[in-house]
C-alpha cells in the first residue's frame, strides 16, 4: 500500500514501528507545510528522511501534479487545511492524528 505523510513531526516515522513486518507499506511522499519549514521539527524530518522525496503545501492552488500517487494519506500533527480535492484522491481516504485540544479547536461545526 503506497501512502503520503502529511507532517511537522518526526514521531509520524514510529506509526510504521508497530506494523508486522509482513505489512508492505510504502511511503512515496512525505507533505509538510510552507509555514512550517522553518522549524525545527521539519528539519528534523528533511534530516531524517534520505530516500522518500519531500513536497512542500503551498497554502493557495496547491495539486498532487507531480507527487506519486498513494492509496492512503496519513495526516499527522499537521497544521494546515487539507483541501477535499487532495483528499478525495487517496482511494482508501485520511486519517488524521490531530494533537490538539479538541473540545478547544473543533472547528465551526457544532457537535
Amino acid at each position: 500500500m503506497n501512502v503520503h505523510l502529511y507532517a511537522t513531526d518526526e514521531s509520524v516515522f514510529s506509526l510504521f514501528q508497530a506494523l508486522p513486518e509482513k505489512e508492505k507499506v510504502s511511503v512515496t511522499a512525505i507533505i509538510v507545510p510552507q509555514n512550517r519549514i522553518n522549524t525545527k521539527k521539519v528539519n528534523r524530518i528533511m534530516k531524517r528522511v534520505t530516500d522518500i522525496p519531500i513536497y512542500i503545501q503551498i497554502k493557495r492552488d496547491w495539486s498532487l501534479d507531480g507527487i506519486p500517487d498513494a492509496d492512503i494519506a496519513i495526516s499527522w500533527l499537521y497544521s494546515q487545511i487539507i483541501l477535499s480535492n487532495i483528499l478525495n484522491t487517496h482511494s482508501y481516504g485520511v486519517l488524521n492524528m490531530h494533537g490538539g485540544r479538541i473540545s478547544q479547536y473543533r472547528g465551526e461545526d457544532e457537535l
